[in-house]
């Protein structure tokens, strides 16, 4: 049984705003029971299909253009993937689902899942993006840590370090500075980053040193464009190898064990709010 927690549009293209009714809502039940009474999934959608649904979307979001279409866990519908972004829309055309898809019996959100797979890839590109890596004597695991040199949980994280390293773990930092390009968060990583030692000027700073005045190729730009396009706008997350997201500062002991409980349940997806 599948359950999908939406924000529901019926898509006509002749609409220039979406008007939310009785008769829209009991269309949306009507469709979600039909959703839920399909079981299993059998992948039989036709190039007919995927065609609706890309006219569809030219119709209601003609500046999307860089989309990924394949068929979802229940039949009726097909699955867009838009960078960090999941929906679903009917095989007519007619209907767009965004919101998490659980299936429930497993208790699975499947569209953290797709997310998850999708973050997975983005992690094989960072290592070109000349992350500031803290490795430990006995690595066992490496995480990906979103990070601002100015935010609180930020450095309570940091601080965290050699425990970090105590149970295995590396840590890696993309850094984003949430207060943008022209904030003097921006203007003190750059200088960090294109210190003689960034791991060490970056430690300094997170203990509210200021860092000497610095300018190379330094890069932060792609950092940046990575958390956009891994959907993260806020610090710290972390992330692990499979794709899991997690949001928010954690503990070496509580990340130990959302990492043995991953490796258990073998499951990959998101983890804190949202």
């Amino acid at each position: 049984m599948f359950l999908a927690v939406v924000l529901f549009l019926r898509l006509h293209s002749d609409s220039t705003f979406i008007q939310v009714n009785t008769h829209t809502m009991k269309t949306f039940f009507v469709l979600l029971m039909l959703l839920l009474c399909t079981g299993s999934y059998a992948d039989n959608h036709t190039a007919g299909d995927y065609q609706k649904v890309r006219h569809a979307l030219g119709q209601l979001l003609p500046g999307l253009t860089d989309f990924e279409i394949r068929p979802a866990s229940i039949d009726k519908l097909l699955e867009v993937r838009s960078d960090s972004s999941v929906f679903y829309v009917s095989t007519d055309g007619e209907f767009l689902l965004n919101g998490p898809l659980y299936r429930l019996e497993q208790g699975e959100n499947l569209t953290e899942k797709r997310l998850a797979e999708h973050r997975k890839n983005l992690l094989a590109k960072i290592p070109a993006l000349q992350p500031i890596v803290y490795p430990a004597g006995n690595s066992r695991h490496r995480v990906t840590v979103i990070t601002d040199i100015d935010c609180p949980y930020c450095r309570r994280l940091h601080q965290e370090m050699a425990a970090y390293h105590a149970v295995g773990l590396d840590i890696q930092y993309l850094m984003l500075p949430r207060a943008g390009k022209d904030s003097p968060s921006y203007a003190k990583t750059v200088d960090a980053l294109c210190a003689r030692q960034p791991a060490q000027a970056i430690t300094a700073a997170m203990n509210g040193a200021v860092p000497e005045p610095a300018d190379c190729p330094h890069g932060l730009d792609q950092h940046m464009a990575m958390a956009r396009d891994l959907g993260v706008t806020s610090t710290p997350n972390i992330l692990l190898a499979d794709g899991t997201l997690i949001r928010g500062y954690k503990t070496a002991a509580e990340l130990v064990a959302i990492l043995a409980a991953a490796v258990v349940g073998g499951q990959s997806g998101s983890v804190g709010k949202p």
